[in-house]
């Protein structure tokens, strides 16, 4: 009677108690289908009912006896550790020392409705012809140049597009600027694009300057220009306000001098001034491809110096630079704070706007993709059937490097959005490693997991269907492949 009372007191403990309890053990399925069968297995045991509680987690043993006794298998899983990884996302340096910084050119952009004179101003201060190149005479992209005035000075002008569908990309070249210098036609006054253009000037926080274009039309009216400016808080000094205005005609070159000179003086009340050394800082402006050099961004430097060799992370592109050209398409061997360059030696093309940042090496991870593959990696679970090992990662394309260390460990190298050069293919071939190279993921997966399968070892399981007279007898035997592969023999044994 003791025995019993102590199996029903145990058994109500086990079925009252809180769900909890039935997570701490390994087998919940078991719990549910043959719950009789553990109590059973338990009674059997010097386990005492008596003394589980809610918080209880049997012993290996006792599972293993359990389990067993059930009628049921087991087998020990091996949980994946979650790899800890550094973080190797590039960041901003924190706030220079204020006695590493040097003045810096102020980087201006140009902003106004289309057609007011916006690029004309531009070919007037820099001396070329962009307008003739342009598709219909509007400006299709940004574009960013340095220009040096008579008196020393340099002014990096950004020459945003004016039509309406490029609204966004005046907003990022607002957000890259010191000054913006606001274009409004005297003959045609304040526009739907001229209050967006001050609407993302003031959004950025960035002060204006007004430049009343065109006053050598014979319908030209300055002073009503201004007027109609009030209506957006935009006042002009002769009204009391802070805002400088400016009369000029880009197409003549009048008052132009005027225009730089305004802008260098609120330059200096700005105080603009960057460190010109330690890592590089910038701002993508403009993105393409281009014919004979590949991926090309034109970037505003912020910080440090830009050199050839440097390596570079945009979002989630990344570059080692190979070439660095002006707004003439000069070469250069540096650029400082406030430059304009073009940068060659993208891997892809960043969005325009993104932070640049520079980085120490090329295996810092800026893309994400072997973030991702190696998370895929790491929920493999079947290292006990065939163990994966991964002997190295990295960015970039295959490497000999890379070959070698695949023939010292007998591995396969997977690539993905990479490449690999005609002499690493032939070098990877003479060795016989496996190169497997994707620029869709899954199908590198798909593939690693083929690899796998092929090298799991065989399941053999053998059934004798039938036996046949006292001389002798038949056996089938089947062998199957955890790969899925099944293979048949049939093999007959006949006596001497």
């Amino acid at each position: 009677m003791s025995v019993m009372s102590s199996v029903m007191r145990g058994t109500r403990r086990l079925v009252h108690a809180d769900p909890a309890l039935f997570s701490n053990f390994p087998f919940p399925a078991v719990f549910c289908r043959a719950g009789n069968h553990v109590l059973e297995a338990l009674l059997n045991t010097s386990v005492h009912l008596d003394s589980l509680e809610k918080d209880t987690v049997l012993e290996e043993r006792w599972i293993k006896e359990v389990v067993t006794r059930s009628g049921m298998k087991f087998r020990w899983a091996k949980l994946s550790a979650s790899r800890e990884r550094p973080n190797r996302d590039a960041c901003r340096r924190p706030p220079a020392d204020p006695t590493l910084l040097v003045p810096r050119p102020p980087v201006v952009t140009i902003m106004g409705h289309v057609d007011h004179g916006k690029t004309t101003l531009l070919d007037s201060l820099r001396k070329s012809q962009i307008v003739s190149t342009e598709a219909g005479g509007i400006t299709q992209h940004i574009g960013a140049f340095l220009v040096q005035l008579p008196t020393g000075e340099k002014i990096t002008f950004l020459d945003t597009p004016g039509h309406a569908a490029f609204s966004s990309m005046r907003a990022r070249g607002a957000n890259a600027t010191d000054i913006v210098v606001l274009v409004v036609a005297a003959d045609d006054g304040v526009m739907n694009q001229t209050v967006e253009s001050i609407e993302h000037a003031r959004r950025a926080k960035v002060p204006v300057i007004v430049a009343v274009n065109k006053c050598d039309k014979p319908h030209a009216d300055p002073q009503r220009v201004k007027q109609e400016l009030l209506a957006h808080d935009v006042v002009c000094e002769e009204f009391g306000g802070d805002v400088q205005a400016i009369h000029i005609s880009a197409l003549k070159g009048d008052n132009l001098l005027a225009l730089a000179e305004a802008t260098v003086a609120l330059a200096e009340v700005l105080e603009l001034k960057a460190e010109p050394t330690g890592p590089v800082e910038g701002l993508v402006i403009e993105s393409r491809t281009d014919k004979g050099k590949g991926p090309v961004t034109t970037s505003i430097v912020q910080r440090g110096t830009l050199k050839r060799g440097c390596v570079l992370v945009a979002g989630k592109s990344w570059a080692k630079v190979r070439f660095l050209f002006d707004e003439n398409g000069c070469a250069v061997r540096e650029a400082g704070p406030s430059t304009a360059v073009e940068v060659v030696g993208w891997k892809e093309l960043p969005s325009a706007g993104e932070t640049i940042l520079e980085v120490e090496s090329e295996v810092s991870d800026v893309d994400g993709s072997v973030e991702a593959i190696l998370n895929i990696l790491d929920s493999y679970d079947g290292q006990q059937q065939c163990e994966l090992e991964v002997v190295h990662f990295g960015i970039g394309d295959i490497s000999e490097n890379d070959v070698n260390m695949a023939e010292m460990f007998g591995g396969s190298i997977y690539g993905f959005n990479v490449a690999a050069s005609r002499g690493i293919e032939q070098l990877a071939a003479r060795k016989g490693i496996p190169l497997r190279l994707h620029s869709v993921i899954y199908k590198l997966v798909d593939q690693l997991k083929e690899e796998l399968s092929a090298k799991l070892p065989p399941l053999v399981s053998e059934n004798i269907t039938g036996e046949s007279a006292p001389h002798g007898h038949v056996t089938t035997a089947e062998l199957r492949w955890s790969g899925g592969v099944s293979v048949r023999s049939k093999s007959a044994f006949h006596p001497c």
